[in-house]
This record gives C-alpha cells, structure tokens and sequence, in this order.
C-alpha cells in the first residue's frame, strides 16, 4: 500500500469525537471524500500507481459511484455507447 493510500485509511472514517461507537460505515466515508474531485483525483493516481487492474477498476468505480453514477460522469465526459469502428 503506498504512502497516500495508507494516510488517508489512517485518518479513517469517526465521527467526532472519533470513538468506535460512533464510526460510520467504510463505505459511506469514501463516497462523502471522494465527492471531492481532488481526492478523487488522488485515490485514481494512488490506484494507478498500485499497476494491479483490480485496485484501478474498484477506484474508477468508488469514484463514479461518488461523483453521481457512471452514466453522469459519462454525460460530463461527452462519452457515448457507440462503439470504436
């Protein structure tokens, strides 16, 4: 695991006051961060960086599922399903 990836786990996912009887769910702390484009931005480069297709295909997909589904980011990305000739 890189040096990124293993600081963002650590500021992991509490609420205040940071207790385990209040920690929200790991899933729903990734979505909430990666709502924000530069840490989604990050987790994709740190997901790059792994060279495992694995890691990057469930980066891409936390990050579209964050950024409201894959067919908005496909919208905003002016991407369609017609297929390369």
């Amino acid at each position: 695991m890189s040096q990124k990836q293993t600081s963002h786990r650590r500021s992991g996912p509490t609420r205040r006051g940071g207790s385990a009887a209040t920690s929200v769910g790991y899933e729903d702390w990734l979505i909430e961060r990666l709502k924000d484009s530069r840490e989604a931005a990050e987790d994709l480069e740190v997901a790059i960086d792994e060279a495992d297709q694995a890691v990057l295909l469930l980066a891409l997909r936390q990050v579209a599922h964050a950024q409201g589904g894959v067919a908005k980011v496909a919208r905003q990305a002016k991407l369609t399903r017609s297929r390369a000739p």
